[in-house]
């Protein structure tokens, strides 16, 4: 979790972990967990996801699956509606899926190609009731996938071979988070009543 200010306070399921874990050469914090998190800061944070070396995802497997890799992970707040992703079987990827954080009231509107959820395809997420997990595995030949919701989400899309993978955001909408409201009345100099003719974002 890299942070543009060192004074952010950053909160794990609740919990501030300034103080409790390092801040590497004040700019990032490590954390390690085979769990479902909540992330939040009070000030723009950077969440990196790494995934395990290819050893580790199988074991003693004389042809492991998987490599090392890093994915980004979008806030809530950038999540999107629509999502079109590729994914390869480039390298000899055997398995691809797609993992979703989605509203819990929005699970029922949520296709993958066209397709509504399976029951066994999602979860809730073991922090919170108001998000429910999603892991689809994305069947078939290479292809190009969409997926659709009524309401916001945020998700990645990863794929392993034999001591190989790939995987990559999602998307996220640009949206400032940092941005101020403010009226502007661009007709003053003509309206001695004020009249408001715009409204932006400054």
């Amino acid at each position: 979790m890299a942070v543009r200010d060192p004074k952010t306070i950053v909160k794990i399921n609740g919990v501030v972990i300034n103080g409790l874990l390092p801040l590497y050469k004040n700019f990032y914090y490590q954390y390690a967990s085979i769990e479902g998190e909540i992330i939040e800061s009070d000030k723009p944070i950077l969440v990196g996801q790494y995934t395990v070396s290819s050893n580790e995802c199988t074991g003693a497997n004389p042809n492991p699956l998987g490599d090392p890799e890093m994915l980004y992970i979008s806030p809530i707040e950038q999540g999107v509606k629509s999502a079109i992703f590729y994914n390869t079987r480039n390298q000899y990827i055997d398995m691809s899926l797609a993992n979703i954080i989605v509203p819990t009231g929005a699970v029922a509107s949520m296709k993958i190609d066209g397709v509504p959820l399976n029951a066994n395809e999602y979860f809730p997420h073991p922090r919170t009731n108001l998000y429910t997990v999603v892991v689809k595995r994305l069947l078939g030949a290479a292809a190009q996938r969409k997926i659709t919701c009524d309401s916001a989400f945020v998700a990645t899309v990863y794929g392993t071979g034999t001591f190989e993978s790939y995987g990559y955001n999602l998307g996220t909408f640009v949206n400032d988070l940092n941005a101020t409201g403010g009226i502007r009345n661009t007709l003053d100099a003509l309206s001695p009543i004020g009249t408001i003719a715009s409204i932006t974002c400054s």
